[in-house]
């Protein structure tokens, strides 16, 4: 029996390739990082002001990206007709830093990133990381245009209760008018912080010790079928 003593041609020919890709991708990649500074100068005084949770969210967003590096790194590819849209977020994120639009600028952080990815590595990586930066945009201050939606279902429920409990009631906007009362659905008691932590813990349990995309589904339902919190 031989024992050969290289390795095949293709995979040399892969590992040569991948190198000459790597370092011009990690330059590339660092330099839209730097670029963004913007965005992640404002992540800070976000988080300490109303959204604690996103230290957590971005360390374990590094530690999913460090742990997939070798997707990052795989050599793919490049879909040159992907950096038009790039090129349109990347204008409208200036135009957002410009006039101070906090939310907008940071939540295209996120989308211009994967959106660079997916120009230079091809849609494989795109899809790869495509949960990463979804699990991103937990930490982003956008989950309060929700507020509506939850304070109206939480408003509905409530009022089914009342009603099946035999207990007369009048539903006026966000507000419950019983005999002896009036209950009021403020803004803290439509869910949001529940709907945003459940989020946010089921997405980081799925993506670091699940694979399977349905269980990863399954598990964020999980999260998020229960009710919104009781007045």
């Amino acid at each position: 029996m031989s024992i050969p003593l290289s390795a095949p041609s293709g995979a040399l020919d892969q590992n040569a390739a991948r190198d000459r890709t790597t370092l011009p991708a990690l330059v590339g990649f660092g330099v839209v990082l730097g670029s963004l500074w913007a965005s992640w100068q404002r992540f800070p005084s976000v988080w300490n002001a109303s959204r604690e949770h996103g230290f957590a969210v971005a360390a374990l967003v590094m530690w999913l990206v460090w742990r997939d590096r070798d997707v990052l790194l795989k050599t793919g590819t490049a879909h040159p007709l992907l950096a038009l849209p790039l090129a349109a977020a990347s204008v409208v994120w200036m135009l957002a830093v410009f006039i101070s639009a906090q939310v907008v600028h940071l939540l295209l952080v996120p989308v211009i990133l994967l959106g660079w990815l997916l120009v230079v590595r091809g849609p494989d990586t795109g899809a790869r990381l495509l949960p990463i930066a979804a699990l991103a945009m937990l930490a982003i201050p956008v989950w309060e245009v929700l507020l509506p939606l939850l304070q109206g279902m939480t408003v509905f429920v409530n009022s089914i209760a009342v009603r099946l409990s035999g207990i007369e009631a009048v539903i006026t906007g966000t507000q419950i008018r019983l005999p002896f009362g009036t209950l009021e659905v403020a803004e803290s008691c439509a869910g949001l912080n529940y709907l945003s932590s459940g989020l946010t813990l089921g997405a980081a349990y799925a993506l670091a010790f699940l694979r399977d995309r349905r269980t990863q589904v399954k598990v964020l339902a999980c999260e998020v079928l229960p009710a919104p919190e009781a007045v």
